[in-house]
């Protein structure tokens, strides 16, 4: 629904993506802007009362797949975009130099949410995810297939919606060969260096050390699938205690991620991080793609749970889906707030009590208390009514009947 009305949104309580705690109070909307409510209130302002929600800055899911139609991978934006609380989707490597300009023209211009790339440094793109899918092409078994030159020319056409570069970094993509493999390493850190722009790491099953790694990396720069269960990992093997290379990373300025996927979460892995360690991610994203929207991810606001339920303060959980995306998406100026003036692109959720099953990526159960279940976003003036309304039923439920006054 297009609202193009001064809204005041009050009776909720408001997280600003910092990880500050939140307060209760109102938030006035104009011309598609937060600003300072009037000293009173005309008859053209629209009063949304938001009692038992919550709303903070627009979710930001920083690892997705969204190339629908391209490759067997990727899903339909609108089926993990504002339907499900997210206002900015952050396309992780599913197009690389060669593929860009389509996606550019057949995705990113035809969806309501926002969308930014890390371009893959594979000139392809992502178009299998493994190596036990039939016609399998591994992102480095060809050398051509790294073309600095291809990925920096394309900052001269699509500098706004390129975040930075993304590369896999899994021995199999390469043939299993360990040469091929460092070769694609290497044209991503001169990719990166040249442009100035930040990295997403997938690192999993590589041969390429993780202490190495790690210190090639630098503020902004984002290591992906970081509870992933395959050793060479930013955890000690056996203790899961963080390696001294994972905190001096992070002491720089490196992103550890969550991006869950369906191979790189793992119940004991994070646990012990988080909970013994008091390692928590600093994003939290979904790493969402055809093998895992209906399980073991389904969308981001069931990751998020997870860590709910893992001990992370809520105000912690949902800066990680918004404020503390900011470093990684500078250059694109991604940077979620509800600070007077910045866009009103919001997120309005609710927590639901009851028990919920989550899963991590080998069947392992965890049964929580509490679930982040998001109502609606707004964004470009335009309000959408997300699965958690739609789940409810209005007779007899208050907070449907008064949605029902709003959308």
């Amino acid at each position: 629904m297009k609202t193009d009305l001064p809204v005041l949104l009050r009776n909720a309580t408001f997280l600003d993506g910092s990880g500050a705690s939140g307060r209760s109070g109102e938030l006035f909307v104009e011309k598609g802007k937060i600003a300072q409510p009037p000293a009173s209130l005309s008859s053209s302002v629209r009063v949304w009362d938001l009692q038992g929600c919550h709303v903070s800055p627009g979710w930001v899911d920083l690892h997705v797949h969204v190339f629908s139609g391209y490759g067997v991978f990727s899903v339909s934006p609108s089926e993990v975009g504002s339907f499900t609380g997210v206002t900015t989707l952050v396309d992780a490597g599913s197009a690389g130099a060669l593929s860009y300009p389509v996606f550019a023209k057949l995705i990113r211009e035809n969806t309501q949410e926002r969308i930014v790339s890390y371009v893959n440094i594979a000139s392809p793109g992502l178009q299998h995810g493994n190596n036990q899918v039939r016609g399998f092409v591994g992102d480095h078994c060809h050398s051509s297939f790294h073309s600095e030159e291809l990925a920096l020319g394309l900052l001269a056409h699509y500098a706004d919606s390129i975040a930075g570069w993304k590369i896999r970094l899994t021995l199999a993509l390469a043939d299993g060969d360990e040469a091929k493999e460092r070769r694609a390493f290497e044209a991503l850190l001169k990719v990166k260096k040249d442009s100035g722009r930040p990295v997403m790491i997938h690192h999993a099953k590589s041969s390429i050390p993780i202490d190495e790694l790690l210190d090639a990396l630098d503020e902004g720069d984002v290591y992906t699938h970081c509870f992933h269960g395959y050793g060479n990992a930013p955890f000690e093997d056996g203790t899961g205690r963080p390696r001294a290379s994972t905190l001096e990373a992070r002491r720089r300025g490196v992103l550890f991620d969550v991006g869950h996927g369906m191979g790189a979460f793992f119940w004991d892995v994070a646990e012990k991080a988080c909970k013994e360690y008091g390692f928590w991610p600093d994003t939290i994203s979904s790493d969402i793609h055809r093998y895992n929207l209906f399980g073991p991810v389904c969308n981001l606001g069931n990751v998020l749970s997870k860590f709910l339920h893992l001990g992370m303060p809520l105000e912690k959980v949902i800066a990680a889906a918004t404020g503390n995306t900011a470093p990684a998406l500078r250059h694109v100026h991604v940077a979620p707030s509800l600070a007077e003036g910045a866009p009103a692109t919001l997120t309005v959720f609710q927590i639901e009590e009851g028990e919920f099953a989550f899963y991590d990526v080998v069947g392992e159960k965890r049964m929580g208390s509490r679930r982040i279940v998001p109502m609606a976003v707004l964004q470009n003036g335009n309000l959408t009514t997300c699965y958690g309304l739609h789940m409810r039923h209005a007779d007899g439920d208050a907070l449907s009947r008064a949605w029902q006054g709003i959308a």
